[in-house]
């Protein structure tokens, strides 16, 4: 990142911790857009809107987190985090304010989508600078990033719900509308990016030359670049067969546990609270076991064959085995909670930092049609096939993975070639 500000190393190793948190508060406070179905009910109450249209913020969301992966890496890679977090701040803020004036349901989906493409740009420049900031621990890092936003969901909801009760519905959404633009507009000014080559002083200690370079050195693509490499193609195929299953369950898990087990949907929702909770756990742990040992696309390949092996186990001794289901859905929870760390991590450590949005977007996008694929197998098939397609799906993204593990050896060895004749 090329918009330091010329502090030393040994002045940002003490204060990127502190930065995290700050950052990790940004996710929590945008993730409002994550809780909007608490309105659905009282917006047909109160105001008479359809909820069918209401809930169509939820396809927007997805739809606008390519276009506002883009803009927030564009204007990271430009202008710096802290521009990116000060400007999205205010957009963001003004957009849920703006929301609060809203006239129909229409209006309403229509000003929340454009909140939603803030929260992608504050959060993809966010996730550049975590990465950044901590070349030693980026993964883990990046889970405590993105557990906030998970934990930002769980806190803000009875907030929420609380301001629904006690005050005007719009007055509720505007006055959060400033809360939350203004967190993140001060937060801008807070935190610290880091200068290109950053090695925190204690990693430097510990690597020779080669080793260091491998983290100063890091691999910085053009877009041009990245479309050229087949390992990127291939790395969209996996995102999308290797997540499908995941990704289904998070949508459907309550009725996906109502139709296996034969609980009500009382029991379904504490399911799902499991699996929200081993999500949040997932992607700190295989952070961290990412850093440690394997490397994100190796990460991602062992996810997915863990993944598999749960689901087939699963439908060998009975889906309809209450304790079993329960510990097999927290396994599945600990990778989907993986899942969210590994794409950003992955997208940033291949193929570098300058063009993270472009690259972070479009695999959100390919996360999308997996996510498309696995609602599908979860609301269509039985639950005994729903287990055994996501194992399948899980398996063809191991092979995918591990394709990739060897399809990056020779680029990065075509590459080396490249550069050594280069020299001479």
């Amino acid at each position: 990142m090329k918009h330091s500000n010329q502090m030393t190393v040994s002045s940002i190793d003490k204060r990127r911790w502190i930065v995290l948190v700050l950052q990790m508060l940004v996710g929590s406070v945008t993730a409002y857009v994550y809780n909007l179905t608490i309105y659905i009910g009282p917006m047909n109450e109160k105001l008479g809107w359809d909820p069918s249209v209401v809930i169509l913020v939820w396809t927007v969301m997805m739809v606008v987190g390519l276009p506002g992966s883009l803009i927030g890496g564009k204007l990271n890679a430009k202008y710096g985090s802290k521009f990116a977090l000060k400007v999205g701040g205010i957009a963001f803020g003004a957009a849920v304010i703006l929301s609060a004036f809203s006239t129909s349901a229409i209006m309403f989906v229509i000003t929340d989508s454009i909140a939603c493409l803030c929260m992608y740009v504050v959060y993809v420049s966010q996730l550049a600078n975590v990465g950044a900031l901590f070349p030693d621990k980026s993964a883990f890092a990046t889970g405590l990033f993105i557990g906030a936003t998970s934990l930002g969901t769980a806190l803000l909801a009875p907030f929420i719900e609380w301001l629904t009760r006690t005050m005007d519905l719009m007055h509720g959404i505007a006055l959060q509308g400033i809360i939350y633009g203004a967190i993140v507009f001060i937060c801008g000014f807070l935190i610290v990016e880091a200068p290109e080559g950053y090695v925190p002083a204690n990693m430097e200690k510990k690597l020779d030359e080669e080793e260091k370079s491998k983290y100063i050195d890091r691999p910085d693509y053009t877009v041009v670049q990245i479309l050229r490499k087949p390992s990127f193609w291939l790395l969209i195929i996996g995102v999308v067969v290797g997540t499908a299953f995941c990704n289904g369950l998070s949508a459907n898990l309550s009725l996906v546990a109502q139709n296996a087990v034969g609980v009500g949907t009382t029991a379904g929702a504490l399911f799902f609270s499991a699996w929200q909770i081993s999500c949040g756990v997932g992607g700190i742990v295989v952070g961290f076991m990412s850093d440690k040992w394997f490397g994100p696309v190796k990460s991602f390949m062992l996810l997915c064959i863990v993944c598999a092996a749960a689901a087939l186990i699963l439908v060998a001794v009975g889906v309809d085995k209450y304790a079993l289901f329960l510990i097999i859905i927290i396994i599945l929870g600990l990778g989907a909670g993986a899942i969210l760390t590994l794409i950003p991590d992955t997208s940033m450590q291949v193929f570098g930092e300058r063009n993270f949005g472009f690259t972070y977007g479009i695999l959100v996008f390919a996360g999308a049609g997996a996510a498309l694929i696995g609602t599908q197998v979860t609301t269509r098939c039985t639950s005994v096939m729903t287990f055994t397609y996501g194992a399948i799906l899980c398996l063809a993204g191991a092979v995918t993975f591990f394709l990739i593990t060897m399809l990056l050896k020779k680029e990065s060895r075509k590459e080396e070639a490249v550069r050594v004749g280069a020299e001479k």
